[in-house]
């Protein structure tokens, strides 16, 4: 009976197909576009309908980021230290050949120089541990100062209309309230 009801005619296998493609372009997030428009593919499969397309996309060009290989990114995915630094160190044009060491403990030595990481003490950095959005905060507070900003926050600590502000921890409150002022970071 779905035979019939379905694939009996040409104009039902169209309306069958017709639907099939609405619902491939839904879950891309694909739009159609006026004749003669170009549609600029996204550089990585997986941030096609992602909400930070556009930054991710910005980061790559520029050559920040690389993706996770495979033309994936993992936008939301975690993020290393090492990664992050690695990052910074990009920004700031620091090449891997810079030092005589890996990518990573290349990026990780030139921040450790320059005053913007100092990792857990005893000279520790634990580069494969996921980073923490705190951590994160004072990374990026102190790659900023390295780069010649005062990143002193503007209001008292307690001011800042952070809801979990009290489990922030004590090394990482004004770089937090700085970075949440400046909109480098923002509640979930």
């Amino acid at each position: 009976s779905e035979c019939e009801q379905f694939l009996s005619s040409d104009a039902k296998l169209q309306a069958i197909a017709q639907a099939d493609a609405r619902g491939i372009a839904a879950y891309y997030g694909l739009q159609k576009k006026d004749p003669g428009e170009v549609d600029v593919e996204p550089l990585f499969r997986d941030c096609r309908s992602h909400w930070a397309k556009d930054d991710i996309n910005r980061a790559a060009d520029a050559g920040w980021v690389n993706g996770v290989g495979g033309d994936l990114f993992q936008p939301n995915g975690t993020l290393t230290r090492a990664a992050f630094v690695t990052m910074l160190g990009r920004m700031a044009g620091v090449k891997d050949t810079d030092y005589t060491t890996s990518v990573y403990t290349s990026f990780v030595v030139w921040a450790t120089e320059n005053g913007i990481v100092d990792g857990y003490g005893d000279g520790i950095f634990l580069p494969q541990n996921n980073i923490t959005r705190q951590e994160m905060a004072k990374i990026m507070a102190k790659y900023l100062n390295w780069k010649g900003l005062d990143t002193t926050p503007s209001s008292e600590i307690s001011s800042y209309p952070i809801n979990d502000l009290n489990t922030i921890g004590g090394w990482a409150l004004e770089p937090v309230c700085f970075c949440y002022e400046h909109g480098l970071l923002n509640g979930r």
